[in-house]
């Protein structure tokens, strides 16, 4: 039962995981969607001034450059969804390739919460199961060395020809040469008992250890994801409107565009899989402690 407690938590996390990764890719993609869309339009409106005599021929091919990378993109974006996908089956079968419905979890994330709740952890609980064990080979050990007797009582039926008969015998086990029979049984059973104790020492550790650290990491995801929705991703906006009014007033190149727009993209991506990365950790730490 605790094994299976152990797995379970495990299933729920990795399937968590794997759902939110697959989430994460899918908004990239769709962004990328977006942004080729609007490669289209501006690919046609330096058609369109070409036709009237308004700017040059490197001008025709900078759409055509960003319309290249935009599919290149495309495909690492698809081939990171496949991968999502095949992790996301690993845990719940072919249901992993039915679209995905609803909305990410919400996991409020309380340090001193789960602090509290640490000893709750799924395996450190199995130590409890793995000391009832240990702690029934210790008396089983003890009791060999001391006697214990059994008797036995039989009535026997015989054949006309002869009497019935009545049989009762006692037995008594001496635990005779103890030094070298019960007490190095007793020794090794109570070593384990030190072992156990130690590994669990040692797992709280290392949970405490994990704990603290995927807290530390979820507040600078927090952070950096506030630091996304404040700052980069509006300057990345304003920065792609500035680049296009010149352009439009010819007091800015294509290439200023192109760039701003590149920039942006990037921007937009990186935040994304901030968002993404955010919510791995709380689902993490969620479904760990």
């Amino acid at each position: 039962q605790a094994e299976s407690r152990v797995q379970r938590q495990t299933v729920l996390r990795e399937t968590a995981l794997a759902w939110i990764a697959r989430y994460t890719w899918e908004q990239q993609l769709a962004l990328v969607s977006q942004l080729a869309s609007e490669n289209t339009l501006l690919d046609g409106v330096v058609q369109a001034q070409l036709a009237a005599a308004n700017g040059t021929a490197l001008d025709a091919l900078l759409p055509q450059e960003e319309a290249a990378q935009i599919a290149a993109l495309r495909d690492e974006i698809v081939a990171g969804q496949k991968q999502a996908v095949a992790q996301l089956r690993r845990w719940i079968g072919s249901a992993a390739e039915s679209p995905l419905g609803g909305k990410v979890p919400e996991w409020p994330i309380d340090g001193a919460e789960l602090r509290n709740r640490l000893h709750q952890h799924p395996e450190l609980l199995s130590f409890a199961a793995q000391d009832h064990a240990v702690d029934a080979d210790i008396a089983a050990a003890r009791a060999d060395k001391n006697p214990d007797w059994d008797v036995e009582f039989a009535w026997l039926e015989r054949g006309s020809g002869f009497d019935d008969m009545v049989m009762l015998e006692v037995r008594v086990d001496l635990p005779v040469f103890a030094d070298s029979r019960q007490n190095p049984t007793i020794a090794s059973q109570l070593a384990k008992r030190v072992a156990l104790d130690a590994n669990r020492e040692s797992s709280l550790r290392e949970h405490i250890a994990i704990l603290e650290t995927e807290v530390s990491e979820h507040q600078r995801l927090q952070q950096a994801e506030q630091r996304f929705t404040d700052v980069l991703l509006p300057l990345s906006e304003k920065k792609v409107a500035l680049a296009l009014a010149s352009w439009r007033n010819n007091t800015g190149t294509l290439t200023n565009v192109i760039s701003a727009r590149s920039e942006r993209i990037s921007t937009q991506l990186r935040a994304i899989a901030t968002t993404g990365a955010l919510r791995q950790s709380a689902a993490r730490l969620h479904y760990t402690y």
